[in-house]
């Protein structure tokens, strides 16, 4: 059968060895003259410190750098006068400038920096973590497999352009704020039997939509994004993987999967809503046929 596979998102790809280095560059114009507090942040470093002169500015009084992009390896400070000690900190010859070198998130300080000119922060982006799931859109199917092969994992399915239009942004802190807002909503309507699996799963997405929806149903051709995410005593634990997928229309009848068939006596059992009969090892269905 033709098979169909969407696109992941650039979420779900790692960021790899041989990802560029970041630079970040502060500025004495970027740290505003009407600042107030001990602490300062730009484009995604931040610095602590025990007093900032704001209209120098200085930052003084020991203090540290850090950063959620990933490890400093190289901060380069340049100043009418440095007076930085710690580890990884290093006198520019001839000049009053100081340069830290090292690979770390956090960067700490004694001493300060007086009548600052720029700081520029090298930074080794953080490798984005191995995937939870591997998920695609494959005969009708959605199908999830976590890597790990634990716990239980949420599946929510919702239209694309009312995503877009709604949310903008596939960045974790959007689609995490969205998804605590449904699980709270599930749990709290005792739908969760809807939306929670466990080991991998070929999952008709339709239902999954229609309940959260009530009457509503997928549309054939119609972008849809299908999230999944850990769960565990009724909340999300891990981030949100997704994949968008064009909608095809209703799977064929799910095939039979989990049944016990080394059983010697006949008995009968319900798969799907379907009733059989296991016999010998095998299963037949109530015509007396052997479903294959």
């Amino acid at each position: 059968m033709r098979k169909l596979f969407t696109f992941l998102c650039a979420a779900l790809m790692s960021v790899g060895m041989w990802a560029e280095p970041i630079t970040v560059t502060w500025n004495s114009a970027d740290i505003p003259t009407d600042g107030s507090g001990n602490s300062f942040t730009k484009d995604g470093v931040t610095i602590t410190c025990g007093g900032i002169d704001w209209d120098y500015p200085d930052f003084s009084g020991n203090g540290t750098f850090t950063t959620d992009l990933g490890n400093f390896t190289k901060i380069e400070v340049t100043a009418d006068m440095c007076d930085m000690s710690g580890d990884g900190w290093s006198w520019d010859e001839n000049t009053p400038n100081m340069t830290w070198t090292g690979n770390a998130a956090s960067v700490s300080f004694g001493g300060g920096m007086y009548i600052i000119s720029s700081i520029v922060f090298t930074i080794e982006p953080a490798a984005e973590p191995e995937p939870l799931f591997e998920i695609s859109y494959e005969d009708k199917w959605l199908k999830v497999n976590p890597t790990d092969g634990e716990g239980q994992y949420f599946v929510f399915v919702e239209d694309k352009e009312y995503y877009d239009n709604r949310y903008i942004q596939y960045d974790q802190p959007t689609m995490q704020g969205y998804m605590d807002f449904v699980v709270g909503k599930v749990f709290g309507m005792s739908a969760q039997s809807n939306f929670v699996f466990s080991g991998e799963k070929d999952i008709d997405p339709d239902p999954i939509y229609h309940t959260w929806y009530d009457n509503d149903h997928l549309l054939i051709n119609h972008d849809y994004v299908a999230f999944v995410f850990k769960i565990a005593n009724d909340a999300r634990t891990s981030d949100i993987e997704y994949l968008i997928l064009t909608y095809e229309g209703e799977p064929e009848a799910r095939a039979i999967e989990h049944v016990a068939l080394n059983v010697k006596q006949a008995k009968k059992v319900v798969v799907d809503g379907q009733l059989y009969i296991v016999r010998d090892g095998k299963l037949f269905n109530l015509t007396g046929a052997q479903v294959k």
